[in-house]
């Protein structure tokens, strides 16, 4: 969206970016996301099982924007580094 504003394309482009953000923003949070745990993890394809395996990807959502308070992104941060 912001790119989109930056290169001058029409606020409709923008919006449409925004929503497939917010969209894939929730499907990491609902497919990825452990809330017991407080982790990020990856999921097996074949299985759907998650890989219960920290790795520098587990940090990509929260990189990314996704919809997690800051009281978690900072405790889920300590505890892990």
């Amino acid at each position: 969206a912001w790119m989109a504003r930056e290169l001058g394309k029409p606020e409709a482009d923008a919006v449409e970016w925004e929503k497939k953000a917010d969209s894939t923003a929730q499907a990491i949070m609902e497919d990825l996301y452990s809330a017991e745990e407080n982790r990020f993890y990856d999921r097996l394809a074949a299985s759907g099982e998650l890989r219960r395996i920290l790795t520098p990807a587990s940090f990509y959502p929260i990189w990314a924007g996704v919809p997690l308070g800051e009281k978690e992104i900072r405790s889920m941060i300590e505890e892990t580094l």
